[in-house]
């Protein structure tokens, strides 16, 4: 056990020091003997790491069907390896897709949302909903990504997952971009970016100003999309993504181009298409080649651009990426304009176009038919052009969105045409009628000319005399724009100092909360003492007062017992915090030299009054803690407890003609674990003998004191043991997400009032 625990230390801190030191958690890896330290580490690496996410993703895909099949008969370890088989088949599904195999990707993703709906991994399923909705965002079926999308966000919703939940409004977002919905898109990406940066993702920070950057390029903000792409290639690059750093690479390479910055920009895309090669990813490398072939084609060196245009619609096709495939189609067919070759244009362009009206891409489709009614006219074919001209302007006035627009340009295109025509095909007589009818046109226009000249004068007598009266309020405007400006200056300067000053505190605090969560149990620590269980723990402000601390005691036959006790310290925030350290400190130094409970809680208290009686207060300290200590003695099936204030409740089930749940309260003493006017008393000792099945819950008092519902008054424990009571039965992951969204539903709108510490664990 003492082994097992310092290897899962190690490991803990190789993943904060070093994330990526592979070499470091193979080490662990291939000393351990736990098989679920094994699967999480090949988890880790793969999640992590994009160069090796094949190798240890098909590791782990392995070695949990292994897991699988020799832990047949244990639904526990069936629960944790299920978990990591759907995890690997989940990467399994994204490493399709990245090298462009839809269907294999689908159906990965579609065997990974299915264990995880038999397992009841609800951010698991969230995830894999998403990745299909992601999936057919890449296809261009927009609806039934939404359908999906949708679905995602609904479940991350009613779990509280916030990351999650911006990863689908930026995934929405990009929908409406691809549809052409500016608005919308950057509506959506904006919501993003907020949550994302509240949390510190810089990953979902990257990805959002990329299409921040997609949204200014569309807006022909081109100065303000280079700078979105660039802060977003700095988080890439801090994440080492390669795939996004090349993306920002590609974007930024083409808007240097528009810009006749050709050096910069054929270098951007040549470094961009180095690394898609080298990471394999295949649709990214064709549309790099197309950009490229782009290039060369403005350039004129037609062989070349042909060269590199060739193999982006090679690639293109064989891995499905039909609007990339319709791009380079209709540059092939500009290209073949250019050179003659009207036939292999119109193939080519022809082709385009029936790709991007399946796909609905309607910038993409415009420039299409634009070509095509040059390719046709040139040709001679009139009603052909005439058909691509209306679909044109049909088209432009689409985008614009603008009803009254469109129908001037509707008439201003069918009179351009039928103009036309007729000045090619009418003969000589008819040509008298047509100049009959110019000269008639002429006159009515010098009648509009001569009244517009009359209005003009009319209005320039009216603008002297306004003339005279806007100077004077100018005057006086001036000297009101120079006051603002000069409280803007006070205001902005007062600003920033309160902003840094926001800043050093918020940076203060979260390095502290860094510090408290350092002495809290760890995860591994839990996970190797307790076979099932669940943490609730919220704290008020980012530090908190609670706290959940475990230890061992060591036997002298080796029968080692697990210690783990619920706080709450006095107060919360940062003095609950510091209160919380010198509650556990007492904690640690009291288990080197006692083994019960009692005896445990009396040390303690010795040693938080001792350490506080010269706090300067005229009582001499009266802070502490209320606390519940369990100490389990798994081998002979026993539990000791020793309680401060807070009770510990035990949920039974027993079979009298039907199974029935009982609930059994363990109270407290009715003392603080501090400076109080029991302090000479000692501490109770109780003993309960565990049965299978028993759930074990601590908790200290800001759940049932937590104000809300219709008449905004406490929970109380009353309602909190029925809640427990009626879905003790469910997997414990389940009953935390139960009483998170209880919680949540209860508070409404209001302000939680203290830390929430709620521990489950079944026997």
């Amino acid at each position: 056990m003492k082994l097992k625990i310092s290897l899962l230390f190690f490991f803990y801190f190789v993943k904060l020091t070093t994330a990526q030191n592979i070499d470091s958690l193979m080490q662990v890896y291939n000393r351990t003997k736990s098989d679920t330290l094994k699967c999480f580490i090949l988890y880790e690496i793969a999640k992590k790491s994009s160069e090796n996410r094949e190798l240890y993703g098909s590791k782990l895909l392995s070695q949990s069907e292994i897991f699988l099949k020799k832990f047949n008969s244990d639904k526990e370890k069936q629960l944790i390896f299920l978990r990591y088989y759907a995890n690997a088949l989940n990467i399994k599904g994204y490493l399709f897709r990245n090298k462009g195999n839809i269907d294999s990707a689908l159906i990965y993703y579609n065997k990974s949302l299915v264990i995880r709906s038999k397992i009841f991994d609800s951010i698991g399923m969230a995830k894999s909903i998403e990745n299909i909705g992601i999936l057919y965002t890449n296809i261009f079926q927009f609806d039934s990504a939404i359908s999906f999308f949708n679905r995602s966000l609904n479940i991350r919703k009613n779990i509280n997952d916030v990351q999650g939940i911006a990863n689908t409004l930026s995934s929405i977002a990009v929908i409406y971009s691809s549809r052409g919905d500016t608005k919308m898109s950057l509506d959506y990406n904006m919501k993003s970016l907020n949550i994302y940066n509240s949390i510190n993702d810089f990953q979902g920070s990257a990805n959002v100003l990329h299409n921040i950057g997609g949204i200014y390029s569309s807006a022909n903000e081109i100065e303000k999309a280079i700078s979105s792409y660039q802060k977003s290639s700095y988080f890439f690059s801090k994440i080492n993504d390669k795939i996004g750093y090349s993306n920002n690479l590609m974007s930024i390479g083409v808007l240097q181009l528009n810009q006749k910055n050709d050096n910069d920009g054929l270098k951007n895309l040549e470094l961009c298409k180095k690394i898609k090669q080298e990471i394999g990813d295949v649709q990214g490398t064709a549309m790099a080649m197309a950009a490229i072939g782009g290039k060369y084609f403005k350039d004129e060196k037609y062989d070349v651009a042909l060269h590199y245009l060739d193999s982006a619609k090679l690639m293109s096709e064989q891995i499905r990426d039909f609007k990339n495939l319709a791009n380079v189609l209709s540059i092939v067919g500009e290209l073949y304009i250019k050179t003659g070759n009207f036939n292999k244009a119109e193939d080519a362009l022809k082709r385009a176009y029936n790709l991007l009206k399946e796909q609905n891409s309607l910038t993409d489709l415009q420039l299409n038919v634009h070509l095509l009614y040059k390719l046709y006219t040139m040709k001679s074919n009139d009603k052909q052009a005439l058909f691509f001209l209306t679909e044109y302007y049909k088209l432009k006035d689409s985008l614009n969105n603008d009803i009254n627009k469109k129908a001037i340009l509707k008439s201003q295109y069918q009179i351009e045409y039928q103009t036309k025509a007729l000045a090619d095909s009418l003969k000589t007589n008819e040509e008298k009628k047509i100049t009959k009818l110019q000269l008639k046109q002429e006159e009515t226009i010098r009648y509009a000319l001569y009244s517009g000249l009359a209005l003009v004068l009319l209005f320039s007598i009216f603008m002297v005399n306004r003339f005279q009266v806007t100077k004077k309020q100018k005057q006086i405007i001036e000297l009101k724009e120079k006051e603002t400006q000069r409280q803007n200056e006070i205001i902005t300067i007062q600003k920033h100092l309160v902003e840094e000053k926001h800043k050093e505190i918020s940076d203060s605090i979260n390095y502290a909360e860094r510090i408290q969560r350092s002495f809290l149990a760890t995860k591994e620590i839990l996970d190797s003492n307790l076979p099932d269980y669940f943490i609730l723990f919220k704290p008020k402000d980012v530090v908190s007062g609670d706290f959940y601390w475990s230890g061992t005691i060591q036997e002298p036959k080796g029968c080692n017992k697990f210690v783990l006790v619920t706080a709450d310290s006095t107060g919360h925030g940062v003095p609950g915090a510091i209160m919380s350290l010198l509650n556990i400190t007492s904690l640690e130094k009291a288990i080197e030299t006692h083994k019960n409970p009692a005896d445990i809680l009396n040390a303690t208290r010795e040693t938080i009054i001792d350490r506080l009686k010269k706090d300067g207060s005229a009582d001499g300290g009266k802070d502490g803690m209320d606390c519940s200590l369990l100490c389990f003695d798994f081998e002979n099936g026993k539990l000791c407890i020793a309680a401060a204030n807070n009770p510990v409740w035990i949920t039974r089930s027993s079979e009298i003609g039907v199974l029935e749940t009982t609930m059994i309260e363990i109270k407290p003493d009715k003392m603080p674990v501090g400076k109080h006017d029991k302090q000479d008393q000692s501490f109770t000792q109780q003993e309960i003998d565990l049965r299978k099945g028993d759930v074990i819950y601590t908790l200290t008092d800001g759940y049932p004191d937590q104000f809300g519902g219709e008449r905004g008054k406490k929970f109380m424990s009353k309602n909190l043991k029925e809640l427990l009571l009626k879905n003790t039965g469910l997997p414990m992951h389940q009953q935390k997400v139960i009483l998170e969204s209880t919680l949540k539903d209860w508070m409404g709108g209001a302000e939680q009032i203290d830390d929430i510490t709620l521990i489950g664990i079944k026997i």
